[in-house]
């Protein structure tokens, strides 16, 4: 009796997993349903990576005085996801006319896994420790002044996203020895969010 009272159960059992089912409801509304006896396993694997471009101005003010602000316009920022959450923010070449030292033109450079700070609701990276490298030039009345590649000694950034496709990005930084940090502001818009 016993041994008939624990195949009962055995077959109970089994008859319970196989009749069950998985019922994924998906944002478009369908909803998709399986036997479990039909899953071998499920996997989650991370997204792709994706690339947004976000079109607009960068406003610097060098050592925090407002008579050294100057704009460059038109530009292009990319930020890219990565497969652990973090995004990688690529400033373009920026050219800023009529400072105190003439015509100065930055090189594109890349700041990589800024992660999401839920408390800022933006993503954030000190990239001082990743030592970056950019090119500048200033050109003064016809005559190149600088002409090289400057570590980016210290550096903070904070890239602020929303839903309907703008961006704002704050970067703190200074060239090489640069006695005063450089405060960058960068509005963009892009159409992905549209």
């Amino acid at each position: 009796m016993k041994k008939l009272f624990t195949l009962a159960a055995a077959l109970v059992c089994t008859l319970s997993i196989s009749a069950q089912t998985v019922k994924i409801m998906k944002t478009d509304g369908s909803t998709l349903q399986l036997q479990a006896n039909e899953i071998d396993s499920i996997v989650f694997e991370p997204a792709a990576p994706s690339t947004i471009v976000f079109n607009g101005n960068d406003t610097v003010t060098i050592n925090n005085n407002a008579a050294w602000t100057y704009v460059a316009s038109d530009l292009s920022y990319t930020i890219t996801t990565n497969s652990d959450g973090t995004i990688n923010l690529t400033k373009p070449q920026e050219v800023y006319a009529n400072t105190i030292i003439g015509t100065i033109t930055q090189s594109p450079y890349t700041i990589s896994n800024l992660a999401y700070d839920k408390e800022a609701d933006a993503y954030v990276r000190d990239y001082a420790a990743d030592k970056l490298t950019t090119h500048v030039t200033a050109v003064n009345a016809g005559k190149t002044t600088m002409d090289a590649d400057y570590v980016l000694t210290t550096g903070k950034v904070t890239v602020k996203l929303d839903f309907i496709g703008n961006c704002i990005v704050t970067d703190t930084y200074r060239f090489g020895n640069m006695p005063f940090p450089i405060s960058s502001r960068f509005k963009g818009t892009s159409s992905a969010g549209n």
